[in-house]
């Protein structure tokens, strides 16, 4: 915990004092349990281990899916303005107040891609050309990780989010 910030007794109660984001491998979903009830974040190295997706990359997404479209996080809209096809990759632009972030934050924007949402229909957003079709294949490409219970992949798929991280970007948790 940060000894500059107020933070009431209780809240630092519950997160046992500290507000770091512990980082596991090789984890079971029972030994997550008590974190994810807790609500607190945390990373997994390995989260990816044997997933169809686990291989995809910023490139492979731009080959891919390359008339789809995702926006830069941090900014005033949720449209998504960002062809995949571009040189988005390059794109550095830092968060708002990033320089009142904690020492090791991420402070630069990263890329957000929702696409699953386009079966929600919500056009306003624009997604690219042929978002069902790309959606399909995302749904194809998802599986079940490895640290949660058994579960229908497919119901995974349809909530799914990417987070592209350019050099020096990263989302705030939330």
């Amino acid at each position: 915990s940060r000894s500059d910030v107020d933070v009431d007794p209780a809240v630092a109660r519950h997160y046992r004092g500290s507000f770091a984001a512990p980082a596991f491998e090789n984890i079971t979903y029972e030994a997550l349990k008590p974190l994810l009830l807790e609500g607190r974040p945390f990373v997994i190295l390995d989260g990816a281990r044997g997933l169809p997706m686990a291989t995809w990359t910023c490139d492979f997404a731009q080959s891919a899916f390359p008339d789809s479209r995702i926006r830069q996080e941090g900014g005033n809209s949720d449209t998504n303005d960002v062809l995949m096809k571009s040189d988005w990759t390059s794109s550095i632009k830092t968060f708002r107040g990033a320089e009142g972030f904690p020492q090791g934050a991420p402070r630069n924007r990263p890329f957000y891609w929702d696409i699953a949402k386009a079966l929600d229909d919500e056009r306003h957003r624009k997604w690219g050309k042929k978002p069902r079709e790309v959606v399909q294949r995302i749904l194809d490409s998802s599986a079940v990780p490895y640290w949660l219970p058994e579960q229908d992949a497919r119901s995974l798929g349809h909530s799914s989010e990417m987070w592209f991280h350019p050099q020096g970007a990263g989302a705030p948790a939330h």
